[in-house]
């Protein structure tokens, strides 16, 4: 009798990792995106900044600021994202202790398993790995 239910209850476990690991990558994918926009941007501020200022004119200088402002907005949609993986990591921590606690008042065996931390490894482990910036030089 208890077997059909512990089968279902894995099968929505699984269901729930894929779905996770799923919003996750689509996370990342937005984030590699606005990395490269912001690399791309960096690097034509650089160059119009290599210019001297003597020989800009108002619209380069215009030009400038816009740069500068495109990657200001983009530093921080990047950190809007990295902000909603954090809540939904802490979402889904609380969703595995609501599930932990169901499956014991079901006598199912489950325990939560580890996190698709697939971000920790991009950008290097919370305790500080290594990241590779723009120019492809590693910190950390």
């Amino acid at each position: 009798e208890n077997e059909p239910n512990q089968s279902w209850f894995n099968l929505v476990l699984e269901k729930n990792r894929l779905d996770r690991y799923e919003s996750e990558l689509m996370i990342i994918a937005q984030e590699l995106e606005l990395q490269d926009t912001q690399c791309r941007l960096q690097q034509e501020l650089r160059r119009r900044m290599a210019i001297e200022d003597t020989r800009k004119s108002a619209e380069d200088r215009q030009a400038e600021e816009e740069l500068l402002s495109e990657i200001t907005r983009t530093v921080e949609r990047r950190d809007a994202l990295v902000s909603l993986l954090d809540e939904q990591r802490l979402r889904e921590q609380d969703e595995d202790r609501d599930l932990e606690s169901l499956s014991r008042g079901y006598e199912l065996h489950w325990s939560p398993g580890q996190s698709l931390a697939l971000w920790d490894q991009l950008e290097g482990s919370e305790s500080g790995g290594p990241r590779v910036d723009c120019l492809g030089a590693t910190s950390g």
